[in-house]
Protein backbone atom coordinates (compact mmCIF):
# COMPACT_ATOMS: atom_id res chain seq x y z
CA UNK A 1 0.00 0.00 0.00
CA UNK A 2 1.21 3.48 -0.88
CA UNK A 3 2.35 5.50 2.13
CA UNK A 4 0.86 8.95 2.70
CA UNK A 5 3.27 11.63 1.46
CA UNK A 6 4.71 13.96 4.16
CA UNK A 7 3.42 17.08 2.36
CA UNK A 8 -0.08 15.57 2.22
CA UNK A 9 0.08 14.91 5.95
CA UNK A 10 1.28 18.47 6.60
CA UNK A 11 -1.68 19.84 4.62
CA UNK A 12 -4.11 17.65 6.58
CA UNK A 13 -2.67 18.89 9.89
CA UNK A 14 -3.00 22.50 8.72
CA UNK A 15 -6.67 21.93 7.91
CA UNK A 16 -7.23 20.19 11.23
CA UNK A 17 -5.76 23.20 13.04
CA UNK A 18 -8.51 25.33 11.51
CA UNK A 19 -8.72 28.94 12.58
CA UNK A 20 -6.17 28.36 15.33
CA UNK A 21 -3.62 27.52 12.67
CA UNK A 22 -4.52 30.60 10.60
CA UNK A 23 -4.31 32.84 13.67
CA UNK A 24 -0.97 31.30 14.68
CA UNK A 25 0.47 31.84 11.19
CA UNK A 26 -0.81 35.42 11.06
CA UNK A 27 0.63 36.26 14.47
CA UNK A 28 4.08 34.87 13.58
CA UNK A 29 4.19 36.65 10.21
CA UNK A 30 3.19 39.98 11.79
CA UNK A 31 5.73 39.43 14.58
CA UNK A 32 8.58 38.89 12.11
CA UNK A 33 7.54 41.89 9.99
CA UNK A 34 7.51 44.03 13.14
CA UNK A 35 11.05 42.80 13.77
CA UNK A 36 12.10 44.67 10.58
CA UNK A 37 11.31 48.05 12.09
CA UNK A 38 14.18 48.27 14.65
CA UNK A 39 16.68 47.49 11.90
CA UNK A 40 15.27 50.21 9.65
CA UNK A 41 15.27 52.73 12.51
CA UNK A 42 18.87 51.86 13.44
CA UNK A 43 19.92 52.26 9.81
CA UNK A 44 18.41 55.72 9.63
CA UNK A 45 19.98 56.83 12.92
CA UNK A 46 23.48 55.60 11.99
CA UNK A 47 23.31 57.11 8.53
CA UNK A 48 22.22 60.45 9.99
CA UNK A 49 25.08 60.35 12.51
CA UNK A 50 27.64 59.47 9.83
CA UNK A 51 26.52 62.30 7.57
CA UNK A 52 26.52 64.78 10.46
CA UNK A 53 22.79 65.47 10.13
CA UNK A 54 20.52 66.13 13.09
CA UNK A 55 18.69 63.02 14.30
CA UNK A 56 15.19 62.72 12.86
CA UNK A 57 12.89 63.59 15.79
CA UNK A 58 14.64 61.46 18.49
CA UNK A 59 11.63 61.39 20.83
CA UNK A 60 9.45 60.04 18.03
CA UNK A 61 11.99 57.29 17.39
CA UNK A 62 12.13 56.38 21.08
CA UNK A 63 8.34 56.22 21.21
CA UNK A 64 8.32 54.06 18.12
CA UNK A 65 10.85 51.64 19.64
CA UNK A 66 8.79 51.45 22.85
CA UNK A 67 5.64 50.75 20.82
CA UNK A 68 7.46 48.09 18.84
CA UNK A 69 8.61 46.42 22.09
CA UNK A 70 5.07 46.34 23.52
CA UNK A 71 3.70 45.00 20.25
CA UNK A 72 6.31 42.25 20.21
CA UNK A 73 5.40 41.23 23.79
CA UNK A 74 1.71 40.95 22.90
CA UNK A 75 2.46 39.00 19.72
CA UNK A 76 4.78 36.63 21.59
CA UNK A 77 2.00 36.00 24.11
CA UNK A 78 -0.50 35.36 21.29
CA UNK A 79 1.95 32.96 19.63
CA UNK A 80 2.54 31.10 22.91
CA UNK A 81 -1.25 30.76 23.35
CA UNK A 82 -2.04 29.57 19.80
CA UNK A 83 0.88 27.13 19.47
CA UNK A 84 -0.59 24.45 21.79
CA UNK A 85 -4.09 25.05 20.43
CA UNK A 86 -2.84 24.25 16.94
CA UNK A 87 -0.67 21.32 17.99
CA UNK A 88 -2.87 19.58 20.55
CA UNK A 89 -5.95 19.56 18.31
CA UNK A 90 -4.12 17.50 15.70
CA UNK A 91 -2.55 15.22 18.31
CA UNK A 92 -5.87 14.45 19.99
CA UNK A 93 -7.71 13.76 16.74
CA UNK A 94 -4.97 11.46 15.43
CA UNK A 95 -4.70 9.50 18.69
CA UNK A 96 -8.46 9.08 18.93
CA UNK A 97 -8.76 7.98 15.30
CA UNK A 98 -5.92 5.50 15.61
CA UNK A 99 -7.37 4.03 18.81
CA UNK A 100 -10.78 3.76 17.14
CA UNK A 101 -9.14 1.98 14.20
CA UNK A 102 -7.55 -0.55 16.55
CA UNK A 103 -10.89 -1.11 18.29
CA UNK A 104 -12.46 -1.93 14.92
CA UNK A 105 -10.09 -4.87 14.30
CA UNK A 106 -10.66 -8.45 15.48
CA UNK A 107 -9.51 -8.39 19.10
CA UNK A 108 -6.82 -11.05 18.81
CA UNK A 109 -5.17 -9.30 15.82
CA UNK A 110 -5.75 -5.70 16.93
CA UNK A 111 -2.24 -4.92 18.22
CA UNK A 112 0.60 -5.16 15.71
CA UNK A 113 3.45 -5.09 18.17
CA UNK A 114 3.96 -5.09 21.93
CA UNK A 115 1.81 -2.71 24.05
CA UNK A 116 4.92 -0.72 24.96
CA UNK A 117 5.88 -0.20 21.31
CA UNK A 118 2.31 0.82 20.45
CA UNK A 119 2.42 3.38 23.30
CA UNK A 120 5.72 4.67 21.91
CA UNK A 121 4.11 5.30 18.54
CA UNK A 122 1.04 6.93 20.08
CA UNK A 123 3.22 9.20 22.20
CA UNK A 124 6.34 9.96 20.16
CA UNK A 125 5.34 9.65 16.51
CA UNK A 126 2.04 11.46 16.88
CA UNK A 127 3.49 13.89 19.43
CA UNK A 128 6.20 15.11 17.06
CA UNK A 129 4.16 15.39 13.86
CA UNK A 130 2.26 18.65 14.61
CA UNK A 131 5.57 20.38 15.40
CA UNK A 132 6.25 20.27 11.66
CA UNK A 133 3.40 22.66 10.84
CA UNK A 134 4.43 25.02 13.65
CA UNK A 135 7.94 25.03 12.24
CA UNK A 136 6.52 25.64 8.77
CA UNK A 137 4.78 28.72 10.15
CA UNK A 138 8.14 29.95 11.43
CA UNK A 139 9.68 29.34 7.99
CA UNK A 140 6.87 31.21 6.21
CA UNK A 141 7.23 34.16 8.60
CA UNK A 142 11.03 34.18 8.29
CA UNK A 143 10.67 33.98 4.49
CA UNK A 144 8.45 37.09 4.58
CA UNK A 145 11.09 38.83 6.69
CA UNK A 146 13.84 37.71 4.29
CA UNK A 147 11.88 38.84 1.22
CA UNK A 148 11.42 42.37 2.56
CA UNK A 149 15.02 42.44 3.80
CA UNK A 150 16.44 41.31 0.47
CA UNK A 151 14.36 43.97 -1.28
CA UNK A 152 15.73 46.71 1.01
CA UNK A 153 19.28 45.34 0.71
CA UNK A 154 18.98 45.15 -3.08
CA UNK A 155 18.01 48.80 -3.14
CA UNK A 156 21.15 49.57 -1.13
CA UNK A 157 23.58 47.34 -3.06
CA UNK A 158 22.43 44.82 -5.73
CA UNK A 159 25.85 43.15 -6.06
CA UNK A 160 26.25 42.61 -2.29
CA UNK A 161 22.74 41.18 -2.02
CA UNK A 162 23.34 38.69 -4.83
CA UNK A 163 26.68 37.71 -3.27
CA UNK A 164 24.89 36.86 -0.01
CA UNK A 165 22.03 34.96 -1.67
CA UNK A 166 24.11 32.77 -4.00
CA UNK A 167 25.82 30.48 -1.43
CA UNK A 168 22.58 30.18 0.51
CA UNK A 169 20.71 28.87 -2.50
CA UNK A 170 23.50 26.39 -3.31
CA UNK A 171 23.54 24.99 0.24
CA UNK A 172 19.73 24.57 0.38
CA UNK A 173 19.83 22.76 -2.98
CA UNK A 174 22.70 20.54 -1.82
CA UNK A 175 20.88 19.52 1.34
CA UNK A 176 18.34 17.62 -0.73
CA UNK A 177 20.97 14.91 -1.23
CA UNK A 178 20.92 14.23 2.53
CA UNK A 179 17.25 13.12 2.47
CA UNK A 180 17.79 9.36 2.26
CA UNK A 181 20.43 9.29 4.99
CA UNK A 182 18.13 11.21 7.35
CA UNK A 183 15.35 8.70 6.62
CA UNK A 184 17.58 5.70 7.41
CA UNK A 185 18.88 7.18 10.67
CA UNK A 186 15.37 8.14 11.76
CA UNK A 187 14.07 4.61 11.15
CA UNK A 188 16.89 3.09 13.18
CA UNK A 189 16.32 5.44 16.09
CA UNK A 190 12.55 4.91 16.15
CA UNK A 191 12.93 1.13 16.03
CA UNK A 192 15.46 1.20 18.86
CA UNK A 193 13.26 3.49 20.96
CA UNK A 194 10.23 1.24 20.39
CA UNK A 195 12.16 -1.80 21.60
CA UNK A 196 13.25 -0.01 24.77
CA UNK A 197 9.77 1.27 25.59
CA UNK A 198 8.20 -2.09 24.75
CA UNK A 199 10.66 -3.92 27.00
CA UNK A 200 9.94 -1.51 29.87
CA UNK A 201 6.19 -2.05 29.52
CA UNK A 202 6.55 -5.82 29.40
CA UNK A 203 8.87 -5.80 32.42
CA UNK A 204 6.49 -3.67 34.48
CA UNK A 205 3.76 -6.21 33.74
CA UNK A 206 5.93 -9.11 34.88
CA UNK A 207 7.89 -7.77 37.86
CA UNK A 208 6.68 -10.55 40.12
CA UNK A 209 7.68 -13.25 37.61
CA UNK A 210 11.15 -11.71 37.25
CA UNK A 211 11.65 -11.58 41.01
CA UNK A 212 10.43 -15.12 41.60
CA UNK A 213 12.76 -16.42 38.89
CA UNK A 214 15.70 -14.40 40.26
CA UNK A 215 16.22 -12.98 36.77
CA UNK A 216 16.78 -9.34 37.75
CA UNK A 217 20.39 -9.27 36.54
CA UNK A 218 19.52 -10.87 33.20
CA UNK A 219 16.68 -8.39 32.67
CA UNK A 220 18.91 -5.43 33.51
CA UNK A 221 21.64 -6.74 31.20
CA UNK A 222 19.19 -7.01 28.30
CA UNK A 223 17.88 -3.54 29.15
CA UNK A 224 21.43 -2.17 28.96
CA UNK A 225 21.94 -3.82 25.56
CA UNK A 226 18.74 -2.28 24.17
CA UNK A 227 19.72 1.14 25.53
CA UNK A 228 23.18 0.84 23.99
CA UNK A 229 21.66 0.17 20.57
CA UNK A 230 19.31 3.10 21.04
CA UNK A 231 22.18 5.34 22.15
CA UNK A 232 24.17 4.60 18.98
CA UNK A 233 21.14 5.13 16.72
CA UNK A 234 20.31 8.42 18.45
CA UNK A 235 23.90 9.61 18.24
CA UNK A 236 24.03 8.96 14.48
CA UNK A 237 20.79 10.86 13.87
CA UNK A 238 21.66 13.79 16.13
CA UNK A 239 25.17 14.17 14.68
CA UNK A 240 23.87 14.16 11.12
CA UNK A 241 21.11 16.66 11.98
CA UNK A 242 23.71 18.83 13.73
CA UNK A 243 25.96 18.74 10.67
CA UNK A 244 23.13 19.93 8.45
CA UNK A 245 22.16 22.63 10.94
CA UNK A 246 25.76 23.88 11.12
CA UNK A 247 25.99 24.03 7.32
CA UNK A 248 22.84 26.10 7.04
CA UNK A 249 23.56 28.49 9.86
CA UNK A 250 27.19 29.11 8.87
CA UNK A 251 26.27 29.74 5.25
CA UNK A 252 25.31 33.27 6.30
CA UNK A 253 28.82 33.87 7.64
CA UNK A 254 30.20 32.97 4.22
CA UNK A 255 27.74 35.36 2.62
CA UNK A 256 28.68 38.10 5.07
CA UNK A 257 32.38 37.72 4.27
CA UNK A 258 31.66 37.92 0.55
CA UNK A 259 29.44 40.97 1.14
CA UNK A 260 32.16 42.80 3.12
CA UNK A 261 34.70 42.13 0.38
CA UNK A 262 32.41 43.39 -2.36
CA UNK A 263 31.27 46.61 -0.63
CA UNK A 264 34.77 47.62 0.47
CA UNK A 265 35.22 49.99 -2.45
CA UNK A 266 31.67 51.33 -2.10
CA UNK A 267 32.26 52.03 1.59
CA UNK A 268 35.53 53.84 0.84
CA UNK A 269 33.67 56.00 -1.69
CA UNK A 270 30.95 56.77 0.84
CA UNK A 271 28.26 54.91 -1.13
CA UNK A 272 27.84 52.19 1.51
CA UNK A 273 27.33 53.79 4.90
CA UNK A 274 27.41 52.56 8.51
CA UNK A 275 23.63 52.34 8.69
CA UNK A 276 23.59 50.18 5.58
CA UNK A 277 26.18 47.81 7.06
CA UNK A 278 24.15 47.72 10.29
CA UNK A 279 20.97 46.79 8.39
CA UNK A 280 22.76 44.05 6.41
CA UNK A 281 24.15 42.50 9.61
CA UNK A 282 20.79 42.86 11.39
CA UNK A 283 18.91 41.16 8.55
CA UNK A 284 21.44 38.39 8.15
CA UNK A 285 20.70 37.17 11.69
CA UNK A 286 17.08 36.37 10.78
CA UNK A 287 18.12 35.00 7.38
CA UNK A 288 20.55 32.69 9.19
CA UNK A 289 17.68 31.50 11.39
CA UNK A 290 15.58 30.89 8.27
CA UNK A 291 18.29 28.68 6.81
CA UNK A 292 18.65 26.80 10.08
CA UNK A 293 14.89 26.18 10.17
CA UNK A 294 14.98 25.03 6.54
CA UNK A 295 17.70 22.53 7.39
CA UNK A 296 15.70 21.16 10.29
CA UNK A 297 12.53 21.09 8.17
CA UNK A 298 14.26 19.07 5.44
CA UNK A 299 15.28 16.54 8.08
CA UNK A 300 11.85 16.52 9.67
CA UNK A 301 10.14 15.69 6.38
CA UNK A 302 12.07 12.43 6.31
CA UNK A 303 11.42 11.87 9.99
CA UNK A 304 7.75 12.53 9.30
CA UNK A 305 7.79 9.86 6.59
CA UNK A 306 9.10 7.34 9.12
CA UNK A 307 6.40 8.29 11.65
CA UNK A 308 3.69 7.99 8.97
CA UNK A 309 4.83 4.47 8.06
CA UNK A 310 4.91 3.41 11.71
CA UNK A 311 1.40 4.75 12.35
CA UNK A 312 -0.02 3.19 9.20
CA UNK A 313 1.46 -0.13 10.30
CA UNK A 314 -0.25 -0.22 13.70
CA UNK A 315 -3.39 1.29 12.10
CA UNK A 316 -3.73 -1.82 9.90
CA UNK A 317 -2.77 0.07 6.71
CA UNK A 318 -5.18 2.95 7.30
CA UNK A 319 -3.67 5.90 5.32
CA UNK A 320 -2.33 8.41 7.81
CA UNK A 321 -4.25 11.24 6.15
CA UNK A 322 -7.47 9.42 7.13
CA UNK A 323 -6.59 9.90 10.80
CA UNK A 324 -8.31 13.29 10.52
CA UNK A 325 -11.60 11.85 9.32
CA UNK A 326 -14.51 10.90 11.55
CA UNK A 327 -13.29 8.26 14.00
CA UNK A 328 -16.54 7.18 15.61
CA UNK A 329 -16.89 3.54 16.56
CA UNK A 330 -19.71 1.81 14.59
CA UNK A 331 -22.91 1.75 16.62
CA UNK A 332 -23.86 -1.43 18.41
CA UNK A 333 -26.61 -3.36 16.64
CA UNK A 334 -29.17 -4.39 19.31
CA UNK A 335 -30.76 -7.82 19.26
CA UNK A 336 -34.28 -8.88 20.32
CA UNK A 337 -34.95 -11.04 23.36
CA UNK A 338 -33.30 -14.43 22.84
CA UNK A 339 -35.44 -17.44 22.05
CA UNK A 340 -32.76 -19.58 20.42
CA UNK A 341 -29.15 -19.14 19.30
CA UNK A 342 -27.61 -21.58 16.85
CA UNK A 343 -24.02 -22.00 15.70
CA UNK A 344 -23.58 -23.94 12.47
CA UNK A 345 -20.40 -25.28 10.86
CA UNK A 346 -18.23 -22.75 12.68
CA UNK A 347 -14.58 -22.74 11.61
CA UNK A 348 -11.50 -20.57 12.10
CA UNK A 349 -8.64 -20.71 9.62
CA UNK A 350 -5.21 -19.42 10.63
CA UNK A 351 -2.91 -17.46 8.36
CA UNK A 352 -0.85 -20.59 7.57
CA UNK A 353 -3.93 -22.39 6.23
CA UNK A 354 -4.51 -24.70 9.21
CA UNK A 355 -7.75 -24.66 11.18
CA UNK A 356 -8.15 -23.73 14.83
CA UNK A 357 -11.65 -25.20 14.91
CA UNK A 358 -13.81 -26.73 12.18
CA UNK A 359 -17.36 -27.98 11.74
CA UNK A 360 -18.63 -26.91 15.18
CA UNK A 361 -22.42 -26.90 15.74
CA UNK A 362 -24.15 -26.02 18.98
CA UNK A 363 -27.51 -24.73 20.26
CA UNK A 364 -28.22 -22.28 23.08
CA UNK A 365 -31.47 -21.09 24.59
CA UNK A 366 -32.55 -19.36 27.82
CA UNK A 367 -31.87 -21.72 30.72
CA UNK A 368 -29.73 -24.06 28.60
CA UNK A 369 -26.15 -24.77 29.71
CA UNK A 370 -23.58 -26.11 27.23
CA UNK A 371 -20.10 -27.03 28.45
CA UNK A 372 -17.08 -27.31 26.14
CA UNK A 373 -14.14 -29.39 27.35
CA UNK A 374 -11.06 -31.00 25.90
CA UNK A 375 -7.28 -31.17 26.16
CA UNK A 376 -5.02 -28.14 26.11
CA UNK A 377 -4.88 -26.73 22.56
CA UNK A 378 -8.11 -28.46 21.50
CA UNK A 379 -9.66 -25.12 20.37
CA UNK A 380 -11.94 -24.28 23.33
CA UNK A 381 -10.94 -20.63 23.72
CA UNK A 382 -10.79 -20.26 19.94
CA UNK A 383 -14.43 -21.37 19.78
CA UNK A 384 -15.60 -18.70 22.21
CA UNK A 385 -13.59 -16.00 20.45
CA UNK A 386 -14.93 -17.06 17.06
CA UNK A 387 -18.53 -16.80 18.29
CA UNK A 388 -17.85 -13.25 19.49
CA UNK A 389 -16.21 -12.13 16.22
CA UNK A 390 -12.83 -11.62 17.90
CA UNK A 391 -10.91 -13.55 15.23
CA UNK A 392 -10.27 -12.98 11.53
CA UNK A 393 -11.15 -15.56 8.86
CA UNK A 394 -14.18 -17.04 10.64
CA UNK A 395 -16.42 -19.34 8.60
CA UNK A 396 -19.91 -20.69 9.33
CA UNK A 397 -23.12 -19.16 10.64
CA UNK A 398 -24.44 -17.80 13.93
CA UNK A 399 -28.23 -17.54 14.02
CA UNK A 400 -30.25 -15.52 16.57
CA UNK A 401 -33.99 -16.26 16.66
CA UNK A 402 -33.83 -17.50 13.06
CA UNK A 403 -31.92 -14.45 11.77
CA UNK A 404 -28.29 -14.71 10.69
CA UNK A 405 -25.79 -12.66 12.69
CA UNK A 406 -23.84 -10.64 10.09
CA UNK A 407 -21.67 -8.55 12.43
CA UNK A 408 -20.97 -10.55 15.59
CA UNK A 409 -18.46 -7.92 16.79
CA UNK A 410 -21.28 -5.33 16.79
CA UNK A 411 -24.25 -7.55 17.67
CA UNK A 412 -22.98 -10.08 20.22
CA UNK A 413 -22.24 -7.48 22.89
CA UNK A 414 -23.84 -6.56 26.24
CA UNK A 415 -26.69 -6.58 27.05
CA UNK A 416 -27.18 -9.45 24.57
CA UNK A 417 -23.95 -11.36 25.25
CA UNK A 418 -21.20 -11.03 27.88
CA UNK A 419 -17.85 -12.78 28.01
CA UNK A 420 -15.36 -13.61 30.74
CA UNK A 421 -11.96 -14.73 29.49
CA UNK A 422 -9.65 -17.31 31.01
CA UNK A 423 -7.08 -14.60 31.82
CA UNK A 424 -9.16 -11.49 32.59
CA UNK A 425 -7.73 -7.99 32.15
CA UNK A 426 -8.39 -5.24 34.64
CA UNK A 427 -7.76 -1.53 34.25
CA UNK A 428 -5.51 0.31 36.70
CA UNK A 429 -8.56 1.76 38.41
CA UNK A 430 -10.98 1.01 41.25
CA UNK A 431 -12.93 -2.22 41.59
CA UNK A 432 -16.20 -0.44 40.91
CA UNK A 433 -14.88 1.12 37.69
CA UNK A 434 -13.61 -2.26 36.53
CA UNK A 435 -17.03 -3.78 37.09
CA UNK A 436 -19.11 -0.98 35.53
CA UNK A 437 -16.57 0.00 32.82
CA UNK A 438 -17.77 3.58 32.76
CA UNK A 439 -21.49 2.82 32.95
CA UNK A 440 -23.74 4.41 35.55
CA UNK A 441 -23.42 2.73 38.93
CA UNK A 442 -26.62 1.06 40.11
CA UNK A 443 -26.21 -0.04 43.73
CA UNK A 444 -28.66 -2.94 43.48
CA UNK A 445 -27.06 -4.33 40.33
CA UNK A 446 -23.62 -3.85 41.85
CA UNK A 447 -24.56 -5.77 45.00
CA UNK A 448 -26.08 -8.60 42.95
CA UNK A 449 -23.02 -8.85 40.70
CA UNK A 450 -20.59 -8.88 43.64
CA UNK A 451 -22.67 -11.47 45.46
CA UNK A 452 -22.97 -13.69 42.38
CA UNK A 453 -19.19 -13.61 41.99
CA UNK A 454 -18.62 -14.52 45.67
CA UNK A 455 -16.64 -11.31 45.97
CA UNK A 456 -18.38 -9.65 48.91
CA UNK A 457 -16.13 -11.21 51.55
CA UNK A 458 -12.96 -9.93 49.86
CA UNK A 459 -14.35 -6.44 49.31
CA UNK A 460 -15.32 -6.22 52.98
CA UNK A 461 -11.65 -6.72 53.88
CA UNK A 462 -10.45 -3.88 51.62
CA UNK A 463 -9.97 -0.56 53.38
CA UNK A 464 -11.83 1.37 50.67
CA UNK A 465 -14.31 -1.34 49.66
CA UNK A 466 -15.32 -1.22 45.99
CA UNK A 467 -13.35 2.03 45.63
CA UNK A 468 -10.09 0.13 46.22
CA UNK A 469 -7.55 0.67 43.44
CA UNK A 470 -6.48 -2.62 41.89
CA UNK A 471 -3.09 -1.42 40.58
CA UNK A 472 -1.57 -2.06 37.17
CA UNK A 473 -3.44 -4.99 35.56
CA UNK A 474 -4.90 -5.84 38.98
CA UNK A 475 -1.51 -6.47 40.56
CA UNK A 476 -2.89 -5.75 44.05
CA UNK A 477 -5.43 -8.55 43.73
CA UNK A 478 -4.87 -12.29 43.77
CA UNK A 479 -5.52 -14.39 40.68
CA UNK A 480 -8.83 -15.59 42.12
CA UNK A 481 -9.91 -12.04 42.99
CA UNK A 482 -9.14 -10.89 39.45
CA UNK A 483 -11.28 -13.72 38.03
CA UNK A 484 -14.17 -12.90 40.34
CA UNK A 485 -13.95 -9.17 39.54
CA UNK A 486 -14.24 -10.08 35.86
CA UNK A 487 -17.11 -12.46 36.63
CA UNK A 488 -18.90 -9.68 38.52
CA UNK A 489 -18.38 -7.42 35.50
CA UNK A 490 -20.18 -9.95 33.33
CA UNK A 491 -23.04 -10.34 35.82
CA UNK A 492 -23.42 -6.55 36.09
CA UNK A 493 -24.32 -6.42 32.39
CA UNK A 494 -27.34 -8.74 33.02
CA UNK A 495 -26.83 -10.36 29.59
CA UNK A 496 -29.00 -12.94 27.87
CA UNK A 497 -26.03 -15.15 26.96
CA UNK A 498 -22.98 -15.91 29.09
CA UNK A 499 -19.74 -17.04 27.48
CA UNK A 500 -17.33 -18.14 30.23
CA UNK A 501 -13.79 -19.45 29.75
CA UNK A 502 -12.59 -21.45 32.75
CA UNK A 503 -13.40 -18.65 35.18
CA UNK A 504 -12.74 -20.67 38.36
CA UNK A 505 -9.26 -22.00 37.55
CA UNK A 506 -7.59 -19.81 40.21
CA UNK A 507 -10.16 -20.32 42.99
CA UNK A 508 -9.82 -22.41 46.11
CA UNK A 509 -12.17 -25.36 46.55
CA UNK A 510 -14.64 -23.65 48.92
CA UNK A 511 -14.88 -20.42 46.93
CA UNK A 512 -15.34 -22.34 43.68
CA UNK A 513 -18.12 -24.43 45.28
CA UNK A 514 -19.95 -21.27 46.38
CA UNK A 515 -19.46 -19.65 42.96
CA UNK A 516 -21.13 -22.50 41.10
CA UNK A 517 -23.90 -22.84 43.71
CA UNK A 518 -24.80 -19.19 43.19
CA UNK A 519 -24.39 -19.65 39.45
CA UNK A 520 -27.11 -22.34 39.50
CA UNK A 521 -29.45 -19.99 41.38
CA UNK A 522 -29.17 -17.08 38.93
CA UNK A 523 -28.81 -18.78 35.52
CA UNK A 524 -32.41 -19.92 34.98
CA UNK A 525 -33.25 -17.47 32.18
CA UNK A 526 -29.74 -17.18 30.74
CA UNK A 527 -28.12 -19.18 27.92
CA UNK A 528 -24.66 -20.35 28.98
CA UNK A 529 -21.66 -21.59 27.01
CA UNK A 530 -18.85 -22.49 29.40
CA UNK A 531 -15.35 -23.82 28.86
CA UNK A 532 -14.36 -25.90 31.91
CA UNK A 533 -13.01 -29.22 33.14
CA UNK A 534 -14.93 -29.06 36.44
CA UNK A 535 -17.14 -32.14 37.03
CA UNK A 536 -19.42 -29.99 39.21
CA UNK A 537 -20.29 -27.78 36.25
CA UNK A 538 -20.43 -30.56 33.62
CA UNK A 539 -22.80 -32.59 35.77
CA UNK A 540 -25.45 -29.87 35.61
CA UNK A 541 -25.00 -29.13 31.88
CA UNK A 542 -27.67 -29.89 29.32
CA UNK A 543 -24.93 -30.89 26.91
CA UNK A 544 -21.18 -31.46 27.12
CA UNK A 545 -19.06 -31.08 23.96
CA UNK A 546 -15.62 -32.67 23.79
CA UNK A 547 -13.21 -30.94 21.40
CA UNK A 548 -10.16 -32.65 19.94
CA UNK A 549 -7.82 -30.95 17.47
CA UNK A 550 -10.44 -28.29 16.79
CA UNK A 551 -13.27 -30.71 15.96
CA UNK A 552 -16.09 -32.21 18.00
CA UNK A 553 -14.96 -35.64 19.15
CA UNK A 554 -18.06 -36.40 21.23
CA UNK A 555 -21.17 -34.75 22.64
CA UNK A 556 -23.90 -35.74 25.07
CA UNK A 557 -24.70 -35.56 28.75
CA UNK A 558 -21.98 -35.74 31.36
CA UNK A 559 -23.14 -39.17 32.47
CA UNK A 560 -23.21 -40.54 28.90
CA UNK A 561 -19.73 -39.28 28.06
CA UNK A 562 -18.34 -40.55 31.35
CA UNK A 563 -19.86 -43.97 30.70
CA UNK A 564 -18.45 -44.07 27.15
CA UNK A 565 -14.98 -43.24 28.40
CA UNK A 566 -14.86 -39.88 26.62
CA UNK A 567 -14.23 -38.12 29.93
CA UNK A 568 -11.71 -39.11 32.56
CA UNK A 569 -12.50 -37.69 36.00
Amino acid sequence: MKTTAPLTMIWRMMRQGGWWYVINLTVIVVLLLVELLPGLINRQVLNDLQSGQQLSIPWLMLSALLGITLTRVMLWFAMAYTNPQTRVRSENVMRRSLLARIFQQPAVAALKGSPGEIVSRFRDDIGEMPHVILQLNDIIALACFATVSFYVMYQISPSATIAIAAPLILIVAGARFAYNRIYVYRQERRRATGRVVGFIAETFGAIQAVQVAGAEQHVLKHFDELNHIREKATLREVLFDGLLDAMFRNAVSIGTAIMMFMVHKQAMAGEFRAGDVSYFVYSLGAISELLGELGIFIGRQQQLRVSIQRLENIGHDLPAERLFHDSTIPDQMPLPRLAQMQVRNLAVQWANGSYGIRGVDLDLAPGRLVVVTGAVGAGKTTLLRAVLGMLPRVEGEIIWNGEKITHPDLQLLPPAVAYTSQVPRLFSDSIVENITQGRDVADSSMDEAIHGAVFEYDIAQFEHGVSTMVGSRGVRLSGGQIQRAAFARMLYERPQVWLIDDVSSALDIMTEKKLWERFIAIRNDVACLIVTHRPQVMSMANEVIVLKNGEIAARGSYAELLANGMLTH
